[in-house]
């Protein structure tokens, strides 16, 4: 059995001098002009554990040094490399296309968040003695609206910030208000000439946003534009 980190480009660059899960070697199985970056697996089902998952994510971190990269789902395992051979030439125009879209790019992620919580629902309070059903069903109405119009300000604040950095992107992907304290989740798929650019544009959007904390991650392998799973 083997184990499948990664596509690449390049099959003919050795593979990087680190070991795969369980100590294994990577080894390179060429096909035309990509390749897949394989090791021996012991069993047919690796644990999730956090230790997993970190190497097989090192595995693909190192190959991005010297190859455009499409990472494999973690816990990928195929019978043999003939059977991963056979997937290298049904899905090579895929996998060709996948690689020019990432080619010279990486992945970086951002979060933005308010400094400060933010309410969620308006107060379930009781009605007050001596006060009036009608009374508290108006606090209510005007409670409901102040949080609908802040809401209403985040989302716009969120799509501001996302829109300044997708024009520095090749590709993006975005999620607004998953939480009231979480404005933005995105991914970017930037130029790595463009890197520097893009994390100086990340601080002069949080020194022109006091109230929030922007926090940018990567550069990763592309998981959120290309990502190879087994269609067994």
């Amino acid at each position: 059995m083997v184990y499948v980190y990664s596509i690449i480009d390049e099959p003919t660059i050795p593979a990087p001098a680190i070991l795969g899960l369980d100590g294994a070697a990577l080894h390179t199985l060429e096909y035309r002009d990509i390749g897949a970056v394989l090791s021996l697996s012991p069993t047919s089902k690796v644990p999730p554990t956090e230790a997993n998952l970190w190497q097989h994510e090192a595995v693909v971190e190192a190959l991005m040094t010297d190859h455009s990269v499409l990472p494999v789902r973690f816990g990928t395992i195929l019978p043999d490399e003939s059977v991963a051979l056979a997937k290298l030439t049904a899905l090579y125009d895929e996998f060709i296309a996948g690689l020019n879209c990432v080619r010279g790019h990486v992945e970086l992620g951002l979060r933005v968040l308010w400094d400060d919580d933010v309410p969620q629902t308006p107060s379930r309070r009781l009605v007050p003695s001596g006060g009036s059903g009608r009374d508290y069903m108006l606090g209510q109405v005007e409670e409901q609206r102040k949080l609908d119009k802040q809401r209403e300000q985040a989302k716009a604040l969120a799509e501001d910030i996302h829109a300044s950095l997708a024009r520095l992107s090749a590709e993006s992907i975005r999620r607004t208000l998953m939480t009231p304290r979480l404005l933005l989740t995105a991914a970017y798929l930037v130029k790595r000439e463009r890197v520097e650019a893009f994390r100086q544009e990340v601080e002069m959007l949080s020194l022109a946003n006091p109230g929030v904390r922007l926090l940018c991650t990567g550069p990763w392998p592309p998981y959120n534009f290309v990502m190879v799973t087994n269609n067994e």
